[in-house]
């Protein structure tokens, strides 16, 4: 994170919150806004980079990305009334969530290159993307089908989203709920339950290749 901590606070002698940053000698700088009153600030990356969402003029909520040479960038929605990124890699790939058309859909995205994109999600009205390692693999939540459950995915380039409660043995008892981080070895970490208990959980890639 590059001694960098990210996070909001209230602005002296107004009600707005905005986005902020922390150095190593805890100094804070405000970020800022798109426009509109309030805006939080989620995660940064190795370069100083800072993913959240801000309101805007026009009264949406959009995702942003912030740099010190560029400032607040809005990075839009998917085509709704909210956006809203979560992490950033060292390549400067984000990833967060947005609503559809019509709001009435939220679903994980992937920011690369100027252009957002759907990760889609595990049938239900909702997913969202928590975090991303440097070769892209992403992990985050999603409602099931019917909204009846919230599952941990993973998504990958190659594979695509993936419920994580699919890619582990069947008896361990485990339902996964939301996979929060990922290293670049892979490993994944998150919440779920075991035995109806709710527990943290890591799952360690095994190579099945001989």
């Amino acid at each position: 994170m590059a001694n960098q901590s990210v996070g909001s606070s209230a602005v002296d002698g107004d009600t707005a919150t905005h986005a902020m940053s922390w150095d190593a000698n805890a100094n804070a700088k405000d970020l800022g806004t798109l426009g509109g009153t309030n805006s939080s600030a989620f995660g940064s990356n190795c370069v100083q980079k800072v993913v959240g969402s801000s309101e805007t003029a026009a009264e949406t909520t959009d995702a942003f990305v912030w740099d010190f040479a560029h400032g607040m960038q809005d990075l839009g929605t998917l085509g709704g009334s909210f956006g809203q990124s979560n992490a950033i890699n060292c390549r400067g790939t984000i990833v967060g969530m947005s609503s559809l058309a019509g709001d009435a859909q939220i679903d994980a995205f992937l920011y690369a290159d100027g252009t957002m994109r759907d990760l889609g999600n595990l049938g239900g009205s909702f997913s969202q993307a928590n975090a991303i390692n440097d070769s892209g693999d992403v992990v985050g939540s999603a409602n099931t089908t019917g909204d009846t459950d919230v599952h941990a995915f993973l998504w990958t380039p190659k594979g695509g989203l993936q419920d994580l409660n699919n890619l582990i043995p069947t008896d361990l008892g485990w339902d996964l709920n939301s996979a929060n981080g990922i290293n670049e070895a892979g490993k994944i970490v998150g919440v779920g339950t075991i035995n109806g208990e709710g527990h943290a959980f890591a799952l360690i890639p095994v190579d099945t290749e001989d």
